[in-house]
This record gives C-alpha cells, structure tokens and sequence, in this order.
C-alpha cells in the first residue's frame, strides 16, 4: 500500500496537531563490555529499549489558540495516552516534555516541539503459593493433633495386666504387618541412603520393646507407630503401599468388652487402629505433594 495512503491525522488524547516532522529512538539496552588485549568487545544484552518519539508539530486557523490550549492541557495530563502519528500508528505513550512558541510574523499558528515515551507496565512479580510447603505444615499439624487424640484414648494405667500385654502384640502386630509389605517399597525411591535401614530399625523398635512402650503411656506408642509409617514412606513406600498400612487394623480380632479392664483393651485397640490409619494419611499427603 502507498505509503501516502497509510497517513493519518496527528493527535494526542484527542486533541490533534500537525506534523511538521518526527525522529524515534529505540534499540537494546545494557552495558558494552571491551576488554584489555582483546579485539571482540561482548554487549551484554538487558532488554530492549524504551522507545520514544520527538515530534515537531502545529495547530494553526483563526481559532488555533483553542487547539493550542487543548494539546498542552493533553500533555500535562496524569498518566498515559493515545499517540496517533501519521506515519507511526497508535502507541501508549507518556508526554515527557512538550515546549510551545508563537511568533509575531507568524499570525495564527503555535508550534510545538514534543518528546513523548512508551508508558509500558508496571509489573511486579507474581507470587505463588508453595502448595509443597502447606501440606508439609497442615501434615505436621494433623499429626500433632492424631497424637493428641490419641493420649485421651490409649492407657493401661490400673487394669489388669493382661490390658497392656494385649497392646503390645497389637503393636508388634503393626510391626510385623509392615514388614511384611516391605515388598511394595520401591528402594530406588528412597529419600536418603539411610531410610531402608531407618524402616528397619523402626520395625525392630517396635518389635523389641512392644511391652515397654505399652505400658509406658500414649506418646510413647504414637510416636514410635507414626515414625514407623514416615520411615515406610520414606523409605519408597508409595501411595498404593501406604493404602494397605492403613488397612492393616481390619483384619484384627474384635475384643468382646464384657468387663472393665475389656473396654479398656477394645479402646486401646481401636486407639491403635485410628492412629495407624491415620498416620497413612497423613503420609500420603505428604507424598502426593
């Protein structure tokens, strides 16, 4: 298309001007490095420069003095606007400096020179949230309170000692259990070069001292079974194998609570088999994150 044919009228917010001629600045920006004893000089490149536009231009006819107060009022207005430019197009741009003069030999015509720039945007950077983080806090807290629940729940403080002797095969049972799924822990997974030999020793904890830590009270047992069920996570065990620890409760024998010292049994294990499911949620929460 003719270049003539492209013209369109000048204009700044509106109020608009002839232009006598213009001249743009643009290109890269950054610094330009040249080093001692070395012919190849390296322009480390920052972006791309604001662009900017001088503008020699004019309003003239009998009633030029109402065009003239339009555009000076355009260019001292706050923030960006519309630059129209015959031969440039449309640009949002900033007047950074406008100067006008009128002459008496010249009756009925203001000229104007003005220099305007690209008013660009104002970005920040964008947080986002650190979902892995979250889950990492709310995993800590819902543990701390399934211990919690757990300390009102478990005791085999005054009963009869076959309450606390019935705990701990529960908790070797857990043991036991969770060696055995050994199977579907995936070793390459493993957070560390210590979390195989961590689960094992986790499982030899619990198995070595059930008794002890029946009767030794409630955060002594809900410590040990949940740092047995971080460490089977830890040591590659997957969504899929954290699904069957917390399966393991459903195969226990239910306890027939016919006196006290029974209820006090058919409470602590179900005590138990609430810690250990959830505890594997709790594992698979942090998993999945």
């Amino acid at each position: 298309m003719p270049w003539r044919d492209l013209l369109r009228p000048a204009s700044f917010r509106g109020a608009g001007f002839f232009v006598d001629g213009s001249r743009g600045d643009g290109g890269r920006r950054g610094p330009l490095h040249e080093y001692p004893l070395r012919d190849t000089p390296f322009f480390e490149d920052l972006g791309r420069r604001a662009r900017s536009w001088r503008i020699n231009g004019y309003v003239l006819g009998p009633d030029y003095t109402i065009a003239r107060d339009r555009v000076i009022a355009a260019c001292e207005a706050v923030g960006p606007g519309t630059l129209v430019l015959p031969v440039y197009g449309s640009h949002q741009v900033v007047c950074r400096d406008v100067t006008w003069s009128e002459a008496r030999e010249e009756g009925g015509i203001c000229r104007f020179t003005f220099t305007f720039v690209e008013s660009g945007e104002q970005r920040f950077p964008a947080g986002a949230p650190d979902t892995q983080a979250q889950v990492r806090t709310a995993a800590a807290t819902a543990l701390a309170a399934v211990r919690a629940v757990f300390a009102g729940r478990f005791s085999t403080a005054a009963v009869a000692s076959f309450v606390p002797e019935a705990a701990a095969a529960v908790i070797e049972d857990i043991a036991a259990a969770v060696d055995d799924l050994r199977g579907l822990v995936d070793g390459a997974a493993a957070l560390g070069d210590g979390a195989a030999s961590t689960l094992d020793g986790a499982i030899a904890g619990l198995r070595t001292n059930a008794l002890a830590l029946a009767t030794g009270g409630a955060d002594g047992v809900s410590g040990q079974v949940t740092g047995l069920v971080e460490a089977f996570r830890r040591a590659g065990g997957g969504d899929a194998a954290l699904s069957q620890v917390a399966g393991i409760p459903s195969v226990w024998t239910a306890v027939a609570a016919t006196t006290g010292s029974r209820q006090r049994q058919a409470g602590n294990q179900h005590a138990m088999g609430a810690l250990l499911r959830q505890a594997a949620a709790v594992e698979r929460a942090r998993l999945a994150a």
